[in-house]
């Protein structure tokens, strides 16, 4: 982001990854680290992002820890094993995007109206986030919907590319 210096919760949760993987390797292939001080440091940030980047008036995890606002990256948290798919905060999280980041069926990253990121303009839906959101409904559960949206998003388009030299 371009904007001001922030604590993302999706980054927050990218931190908790790399002490949980290192941890991880550790462990299954027996690798040197200070394993015993990642666990203490993964924990903290683990306790750290539903106290600080979570929302739970409206149950929803937050684009960053001073706001309220949404970004379809926190569609990764139960990808990432952070929580189980399932957990209230997620479904909560999912429920949120769809209502605040769904744009004629597809995902806006994030609502470019605060400014956060330092650039002016609109959001166009970012087929990424989209399919994020087909890994988050399958982690929930809602097979149907992640059929339904994968389907949309794979299906072929009637546009045909121009003849080289445009004839």
């Amino acid at each position: 982001m371009r904007g001001d210096r922030r604590h993302f919760t999706h980054s927050r949760v990218m931190v908790w990854v790399a002490f949980d993987r290192a941890i991880r390797a550790v462990e299954m292939h027996g690798l040197a680290g200070p394993v015993e001080r990642w666990r203490e440091l993964r924990e903290l940030v683990r306790a750290e992002i539903p106290e600080k980047g979570y929302d739970a008036e409206r149950g929803t995890f937050t684009q960053h820890y001073d706001t309220r606002e949404l970004d379809a990256s926190l569609l990764t948290i139960p990808l990432v094993g952070f929580l189980p798919g399932d957990d209230e905060r997620v479904l909560g999280t999912i429920r949120a995007i769809e209502e605040d980041l769904m744009h004629h069926g597809f995902l806006r990253r994030y609502r470019t109206e605060t400014g956060v990121d330092g650039v002016a303009g609109d959001e166009h839906p970012f087929p990424a986030c989209s399919f994020w959101l087909v890994s988050a409904y399958a982690a929930a559960g809602r097979r149907d919907d992640a059929h339904e949206l994968m389907d949309r998003l794979c299906a072929p388009r009637e546009r045909r590319r121009p003849a080289v030299g445009g004839v």
